[in-house]
């Protein structure tokens, strides 16, 4: 994907992958043991104006509110920078991102000059939180009922997995309503707000989720935005963020390949390096074609913005599944080291889990998949 890209974009990713290889990669072997050891001081806040200076908390935000608004293959050019050092960041920028998106599409004026603009104070837009680990018709959604007056809602409910949560500057949060879905934005400090502590997943350890949980906010009208159907915001969102979830995807895999083939160059037995083994080179090719579909399909589903047929579904179901898969015969290169700490290799797999639940899981949209199929025989 990022081999066609435009000579400036090259250059952003370049610029991103300094910054990554200076300032984060120094601080994995730390900062993925979040939150069962605190991160390093400052880190957080470090990585956020960075990410800030460097233009990508704004790759979503037109021009109008002084962002870039350079689109979605972009943003997939960076995420996949990002994961093949450390995937946790990419997956931060994913969420800030989706969050974004929401406000555009959706948004009143007020809210998007409040949370797409740059905040003088930090230099930097708004950092915003989303549940990208939740099903679009998922139950774990906010509610609303009726406020104490005609032009109020009283929103309450519980969120789980809210990505960035302990990080935020507001909270992005979907709710459901008499007239169909609505997308609401909170502070993290509003009163009736409350935060679980960061809570501990199997990979992606540095990009912190939280559960929340609003008790009788009361909200006007005119800032919950209903998005005209049930599921059908959400479900667009997940659809136009499907390319940069499978380059994160390929991030991963790349890194994993990485981490492989210098092993079984270096590793010797039976008086000659493993790489020179037919079933070892037999794996590390079988890991590549996995890496290769989940950057086909990241660069596909960028350009086309969504998957828009059932093709474009199987091909990101596939980079995901396989991306996962690529990654235990990673760790199975590397035989009993390929589960400890130090060779990286486990925590390719454990990311490759985490990232395989972002924006749904894969059986449900198989589903998405067989009702497409369905549809267009019966068409």
């Amino acid at each position: 994907m990022k081999r066609d890209l435009p000579n400036e974009v090259m250059m952003l990713c370049d610029s991103v992958r300094k910054f990554m290889q200076k300032e984060v990669a120094p601080q994995i072997d730390r900062i993925d043991h979040y939150p069962v050891i605190p991160a390093p001081e400052g880190f957080f806040d470090s990585v956020l104006a960075r990410l800030g200076e460097l233009g990508l908390l704004s790759l979503m935000v037109p021009a109008e509110f002084a962002g870039s608004g350079l689109g979605i293959g972009i943003l997939s050019a960076v995420v996949e920078t990002m994961a093949e050092i450390y995937a946790s960041i990419s997956a931060l920028l994913l969420g800030h991102s989706i969050g974004q998106s929401l406000i555009l599409e959706v948004g009143s004026p007020a809210q998007k000059e409040r949370w797409l603009t740059t905040d003088g104070s930090r230099g930097r837009p708004p950092v915003l939180a989303f549940p990208m680990y939740q099903e679009p018709q998922g139950q774990g959604l906010l509610r609303e009922r009726s406020g104490v007056s005609e032009g109020e809602v009283i929103v309450e409910g519980r969120c789980d997995l809210v990505v960035n949560g302990p990080l935020a500057d507001g909270l992005v949060l979907p709710v459901w309503g008499t007239e169909g879905m609505g997308i609401i934005v909170l502070p993290r400090e509003a009163k009736g707000v409350t935060l679980s502590e960061p809570v501990l997943t199997l990979g992606l350890r540095a990009c912190p989720v939280a559960d929340i949980l609003v008790n009788g906010v009361k909200v006007p009208r005119e800032e919950m935005a209903v998005t005209g159907g049930p599921t059908a915001s959400l479900e667009a969102t997940y659809r136009i963020f499907s390319g940069p979830v499978a380059a994160l995807c390929a991030g991963i895999c790349g890194l994993s390949i990485e981490k492989a083939t210098a092993y079984v160059r270096e590793r010797r037995q039976g008086g000659r390096p493993l790489a020179e083994y037919s079933q070892v080179r037999m794996m590390i090719a079988s890991m590549a074609r996995r890496y290769e579909t989940a950057r086909l399909a990241a660069g596909r589903l960028s350009e086309s913005g969504a998957p828009r047929c059932a093709e474009d579904l199987a091909l990101f179901i596939s980079a995901r599944d396989g991306v996962a898969r690529a990654v235990q015969d990673g760790v199975q290169l590397l035989g009993g080291y390929g589960y400890m700490e130090d060779y990286g290799q486990e925590r390719c797999m454990r990311d490759a889990k985490q990232a395989h639940m972002l924006l749904g899981r894969d059986d449900l949209r198989c589903l998405d998949l067989a009702a497409m199929r369905v549809e267009s025989v019966l068409a």
